[in-house]
């Protein structure tokens, strides 16, 4: 098995091996000396025999006979493995597929590891298909940063590959180790063909060269934008908004099933306006289909005031929020304005101010369904994205107006 098969290579060999060649050759000697004793009169006899009878058909020939010497090779040794749990031992055939893949992961850790402190050991590459299967979620994460040690701990000689549908063996911030294979469909309908993308570092930190410092993707800090990216790679189409709320208003108008993930559609929080660029870049490089959806947060000033915000600071709010409004404009090659409406390119869509803003006029029953289920106990005040969801859910009302054309945007554009 191939958990045997590692554990053999954990395992120092070479005084064993000089020791079984040395009892193969006590074997062959030995074996030679009892062919002497028990088989070389009878052979002799029999050869006499043999050559007294050819004379008469071949004469001047004779026959001998001997025993022929024996190739004796050691067999190698197999490492049985078996488990014992209170009062029974079984072999581990006959253990779980969970269990068996934590073992198998322990085996490659220990062997990783002695393989690092002892010279000439060789290099070892590890091609494994979808690691995930039978993992609960907490073993999954432990195998995946497991996977991660082995193949970047100092002195390694290990190379590991994956093939993987799981969000958990897929870190972010390697965003430019990822091979994404999709299925493409040809210019003949009745064709399809594979394709392979990848998102270099180069590459990316060209498509944001003057949005975004080539030093933030350089150093690998993890970014909070790239939280759901590993979600993201799996989706046929992605769509990225501001925050968590946005995430589930969209989500919760699939009603009982979120239609958006049905059609393969991942809604991705990204954690504010600014942090857009990083991970559009990534998934355009990666070849997946990406609309952003993002508020103009022209209504600030007015909320600020309420508020009793000093002049100069909702001045400065107002001029970023346009900075950024025209920034996102110009990354998807669109006309720059302060404080777009709708959808500006194939890529980008804007809310008019904030989407409770858009709520509050496109679908006024969402904030009552939000209110009655916090009066159940069943949601919270203040922005909570599980409440949003389940009052998106529970609305009865139908969307109107830009909320509509967004819903729409997001159920089309990106497909």
């Amino acid at each position: 098995s191939l958990l045997s098969r590692i554990l053999q290579r954990a395992v120092e060999r070479e005084d064993f091996d000089n020791a079984a060649a040395s009892l193969v050759k006590d074997f062959a000697e030995r074996y030679a000396t009892l062919g002497e004793e028990h088989l070389a009169g009878q052979l002799d006899n029999l050869a006499a025999e043999l050559t007294t009878e050819v004379a008469s058909y071949s004469p001047g020939r004779s026959i001998r006979l001997r025993n022929a010497e024996t190739t004796v090779r050691p067999v190698a040794a197999a490492v049985e493995v078996l488990v014992s749990e209170m009062a029974t031992e079984t072999p581990v055939s006959l253990q779980g597929h969970g269990f068996q893949r934590t073992l198998l992961l322990a085996a490659l850790s220990v062997l990783s590891r002695r393989r690092r402190t002892e010279p000439h050991s060789g290099e070892m590459f590890l091609a494994i298909e979808e690691p995930e299967l039978f993992q609960h979620p907490t073993q999954a994460k432990a195998f995946a940063s497991v996977l991660r040690h082995i193949a970047t701990a100092p002195g390694q000689q290990t190379q590991v590959a994956y093939a993987t549908h799981n969000p958990y063996f897929v870190n972010p911030t390697y965003f430019d180790e990822v091979r994404r294979v999709s299925t493409s469909r040809a210019a003949d309908p009745g064709y399809s063909f594979t394709s392979i993308t990848q998102a270099t570092l180069d590459a990316v930190t060209d498509d944001l060269h003057g949005f975004t410092a080539a030093s933030t993707l350089a150093r690998r800090f993890d970014q909070v934008c790239l939280k759901y990216l590993p979600d993201a790679l799996f989706a046929e189409s992605v769509i990225l908004v501001e925050g968590d709320e946005d995430a589930a208003i969209l989500e919760g108008m699939g009603k009982r099933i979120n239609d958006l993930a049905v059609t393969g559609i991942c809604v991705a929080p990204v954690e504010g306006k600014g942090n857009m660029q990083i991970p559009f870049a990534i998934l355009r490089r990666l070849g997946v289909p990406v609309l952003m959806v993002v508020d103009n947060d022209s209504g600030c000033a007015g909320r600020m005031r309420r508020d009793g915000k000093p002049e100069a600071e909702i001045t400065s709010a107002m001029q970023k929020h346009a900075a950024d409004n025209r920034k996102l404009c110009r990354l998807v090659g669109a006309p720059e304005e302060d404080f777009p409406v709708g959808a500006v390119s194939e890529s980008l869509a804007f809310v008019p101010d904030t989407m409770e803003t858009l709520l509050a006029s496109d679908l006024p029953g969402w904030d009552l369904t939000r209110r009655r289920v916090i009066q159940d106990g069943r949601g919270v005040e203040g922005k909570n994205a599980a409440t949003y969801a389940l009052a998106a859910r529970e609305c009865d009302e139908e969307p109107v107006g830009s909320l509509k054309d967004i819903l729409e945007l997001c159920g089309t554009r990106v497909a």
